[in-house]
């Protein structure tokens, strides 16, 4: 892979994070994109929480939400990452985000009955899943190995920060455009996060140009052996899996005690979920 005709370092020496925001402008664009992207989906999630909690004050629709919204697509995690690694990574991003931020104004317009606006949830979710494997394999493309331990802390620093801002973000959105206004403003931020990756490279395939791939299922189940034969990484994949199960669990109980309990409003919540 070539090095960024940017990238004016050759001492051998990473850079810091901020030095590679400020002298790669594509990694920089990819930043952007993937806060604006992560920023974007919290938004919309607690906006969503709380309409179908309005809708139906029942803790299973809600948890249904959540499910589709984020367990479920995980599930296609394997099929999802194998992806990336068959296609123009640039290529892939801009389209799971045109196609996210075209599910989530087609949601905000309609304002869908429960089951097709669980759909519309899982197929958005399943495109956001795309994304995340291809944003991430993206980065060695755009620095220099010395460089990739600083660009990966940054992506994932600016990963964490945009899902901690989307809530406070709806809490203070919520009384000035309402709930419709929030999800059109977290399509609107698909479609800018679209335009921000134009600016990346192309970057190809990762196989062999000489031999052809092997199949998506194929690639998906050698991930999963390698998985279950690592001790580490099964450890760390199982861990993580309880920890998001729990935290699930949480947001929901949190929703539905902020509002009917304490009988709060709807940026309440927003506040009561950043703060999470």
């Amino acid at each position: 892979m070539s090095v960024p005709a940017s990238d004016s370092n050759t001492s051998g020496r990473g850079m810091g994070a901020l030095q590679l925001l400020r002298h790669h402008p594509a990694f920089r664009a990819l930043w952007s994109a993937r806060v604006i992207s992560f920023t974007g989906d919290a938004l919309s999630l607690v906006a969503l929480m709380l309409y179908v909690a309005e809708q139906t004050g029942q803790a299973l629709a809600v948890s249904l939400l959540l499910l589709v919204g984020d367990f479920a697509p995980a599930l296609l995690g394997p099929l999802t990452g194998a992806i990336s690694d068959r296609f123009d990574l640039k290529r892939v991003m801009i389209a799971c985000e045109l196609l996210q931020g075209a599910l989530l104004a087609l949601i905000a317009l309609t304002l869908p009955p429960l089951p097709v606006l669980l759909a519309l949830v899982a197929a958005r979710a399943i495109a956001g899943q795309v994304f995340q494997p291809a944003s991430r394999a993206v980065v060695p493309a755009l620095v220099r190995s010395d460089d990739l331990e600083s660009a990966n802390a940054s992506v994932g620093f600016g990963t964490q920060a945009g899902e901690a801002l989307g809530p406070l973000l709806a809490a203070a959105m919520f009384p000035l455009v309402g709930l419709q206004g929030v999800l059109l403003v977290d399509a609107a931020s698909f479609f800018l996060s679209a335009g921000l990756l134009v600016a990346l490279p192309s970057v190809p395939p990762a196989h062999d140009g000489a031999a052809p791939p092997v199949s998506l299922f194929r690639q998906a189940r050698d991930g999963l052996v390698y998985l279950w034969r690592a001790r580490v990484a099964r450890v760390v994949a199982l861990g993580f899996c309880a920890v998001v199960a729990f935290n699930g669990v949480d947001d929901v109980a949190l929703v539905l005690l902020a509002k009917d309990t304490f009988q709060a409003g709807d940026s309440a919540v927003g506040l009561l979920l950043g703060a999470v």
